[in-house]
């Protein structure tokens, strides 16, 4: 968005008149003799006097430095919105962490369990015991692989918040009236778009797995015993607004 944009190095200083020498105001790219001065609130874009005559006369327009201040508050409020939220990912990765270890600590038990029951059979428990420690393998790489994809979208999403926080605030702290007016819209958009993802709940569900001893005397081919499953709710955690945006926020 900001490559055919005028630089002026950070922390510079110059007078009115010499930034309106080096950097007078922008052209119409249709009307190339023509200056950007003219907002038109409908089409939500920058225009020229020529552009307004032609197909905008119709329209509800503003000089650009009328709307300057609507679209820099509007530009602020989209700001704490996103902020918001990426305070709440900072919280979800927080729980995510500790789901984590509690469910590794409870692997590391239940593991012990069955090697435990295995021993005190030894011999005549060996091959149901490989097949139980294969079936709960299964379920532990599983769930594992749940909570890093979990952690790993809401990363993604905390990093799209970032960007545009930071894109958003360039704009609004150091954009002229005319970046402002281009990008507002977008930006705006954007930034609904970002809000409507919620990860909240991202990867928070609990799996319970626990192991229960059997009387192999009764029990028949269960000599060990039994692996127990249960899960409160789907883990999910998509965030499908996570991907490179065209409006200059990645």
């Amino acid at each position: 968005m900001s490559r055919d944009h005028r630089i002026l190095e950070l922390g510079a200083k110059a007078s009115p008149d010499v930034m309106m020498t080096q950097f007078p105001p922008d052209k119409c790219d249709k009307h190339n003799s023509e200056t950007l001065k003219i907002y038109c609130d409908q089409c939500k874009l920058v225009i020229c006097m020529m552009c307004f005559i032609k197909d905008h006369n119709s329209h509800r327009c503003s000089d650009i430095t009328e709307v300057d201040d609507v679209l820099r508050k509007q530009l602020s409020a989209d700001v704490d919105s996103v902020v918001t939220d990426v305070d709440n990912c900072k919280l979800v990765l927080q729980r995510l962490t500790g789901d984590r270890q509690q469910f590794q600590e409870q692997a590391s038990k239940t593991k012990q369990d069955i090697r435990n029951e295995a021993l005190r059979l030894k011999t005549m428990i060996e091959k149901h015991e490989d097949s139980l420690l294969r079936e709960y393998e299964s379920f532990e790489r599983k769930r594992t692989k749940q909570i890093e994809t979990a952690d790993e979208r809401v990363k993604r999403h905390l990093a799209v918040l970032k960007s545009f926080k930071k894109y958003a605030s360039e704009i609004r702290q150091r954009g002229t009236a005319c970046d402002v007016a281009r990008s507002a819209s977008g930006l705006h958009k954007r930034a609904g778009d970002l809000l409507i993802v919620d990860v909240t709940e991202a990867g928070l569900s609990y799996s319970d797995v626990t192991f229960t001893s059997c009387n192999f005397i009764t029990d028949g081919d269960n000599i060990v015993g039994a692996l127990n499953f249960a899960s409160t709710s789907k883990l999910t955690a998509e965030c499908s607004q996570c991907m490179p945006s065209t409006t200059g926020v990645t």
